[in-house]
């Protein structure tokens, strides 16, 4: 009899450690192990999440490179609209070329520069007066051409236009055009 007991205990115990060696092997083995991979799949799961999105974003670069031409131009348009040397004599030969086909203008006069800040930027405006003697016609053009053909960036301040005698703006008339033409600062060395 204490045979078949000590056998029975033995299986017992048997069953026992096998229990413990899983629990202990679940505990120190696999649930460490689960809890590695479940970490892992997040990050690969987030990884796969930020390659998509720089992918996009990839894209959109491309497809602004493949616009850089284009964008070049606007620049070279917006420096020559606002460059970095007031350029004076080169907007005085404009606007007599620009006149020449009017033959409106009869007088320019240009003021000293003025500095404004505008946030963290600075620029100047020089205020220039602009004298015309003519007709309505020549007028439009000549105003035409100081907003919409001529490359600087103008602002045009006051207009002001008198009849020379008459009482229509039919026949000859003077304008006075006030604007001011920026510059942008120089670039920081």
């Amino acid at each position: 009899m204490g045979t078949g007991h000590a056998g029975r205990l033995w299986l017992i115990g048997g069953a026992v450690a096998a229990v413990v060696l899983v629990a202990v092997g679940w505990f120190f083995l696999i649930s460490p192990a689960n809890g590695r991979t479940a970490g892992l799949t997040g990050q690969t799961e987030t990884a796969r999440t930020k390659v998509a999105s720089l992918q996009h974003h990839l894209n959109e670069l491309q497809a602004q490179s493949e616009r850089l031409p284009e964008y070049q131009a606007t620049l070279k348009n917006d420096q020559a609209a606002l460059p970095t040397t007031a350029s004076l004599s080169d907007f005085l030969r404009s606007l007599q070329l620009g006149d020449d086909s009017r033959g409106a203008i009869t007088g320019i006069t240009v003021g000293q520069p003025l500095e404004r800040a505008a946030g963290a930027t600075t620029d100047f405006a020089l205020p220039v007066t602009v004298s015309a003697t003519g007709k309505a016609p020549q007028f439009d053009a000549l105003l035409d051409y100081l907003q919409n053909v001529q490359p600087r960036a103008v602002l045009i301040k006051n207009v002001q236009l008198a009849s020379d005698g008459g009482t229509t703006l039919d026949g000859p008339a003077k304008l006075t055009v006030s604007l001011e033409l920026f510059v942008a600062a120089p670039p920081a060395k």
